[in-house]
């Protein structure tokens, strides 16, 4: 059986859902705490800190999103068990990249806090990830959560999870 990851609406939507989710409340509640703190006040002195914070927040979980499409925008991931191999194609450039299972050396997973704990996400970039597969030979490839979340590959492979605050992704990997 073969599987097909790719960059695609549905994977974007759950990266991104946590960001409104978060936004949402914020836009609510900031407002609605500045009016009690200060009923005198003017509403539109509260309104621009919310605006600036929402930005803040916004921008984070944005220049995430916006780095791991452009790692991932033109890559394809086929996986297939019953042959027990992996390729990895870049669709603009026309490069693919095919290995065995068994030559990946480990699968470094980089996420939050909690997402590792699998519990509640309160910032708009947690449900970010991304992996690292190194193979044994030395190459190394990303896979961000904009493809997969995880990636099962059903043998026994050093696999580590790194939490890391903000899961950017910084360099390319070997199918670029």
């Amino acid at each position: 059986m073969k599987y097909h990851y790719r960059v695609n609406g549905k994977s974007e939507w759950n990266s991104f859902k946590s960001t409104i989710a978060v936004l949402i409340p914020y836009f609510v509640a900031w407002p609605l705490i500045f009016y009690f703190r200060h009923p005198d006040g003017e509403l539109v002195d509260g309104i621009v800190y919310v605006l600036i914070g929402a930005l803040l927040f916004f921008l984070s979980s944005y220049i995430i999103h916006l780095k791991y499409y452009s790692i991932n925008k033109d890559i394809e991931l086929i996986l297939d068990y019953e042959g027990k191999i992996v390729e990895i194609l870049n669709r603009k450039l026309q490069i693919s990249k095919q290995f065995r299972i068994d030559e990946i050396k480990a699968i470094v997973h980089t996420m939050t806090p909690p997402k590792t704990e699998k519990r509640m996400k309160w910032l708009p970039w947690d449900n970010y990830s991304y992996m690292e597969i190194f193979l044994k030979n030395g190459e190394r490839f990303i896979i961000t959560s904009l493809m997969t979340e995880r990636l099962h590959i059903g043998i026994e492979v050093k696999e580590m999870v790194v939490t890391s605050f903000y899961p950017y992704a910084s360099g390319l990997d070997d199918i670029h």
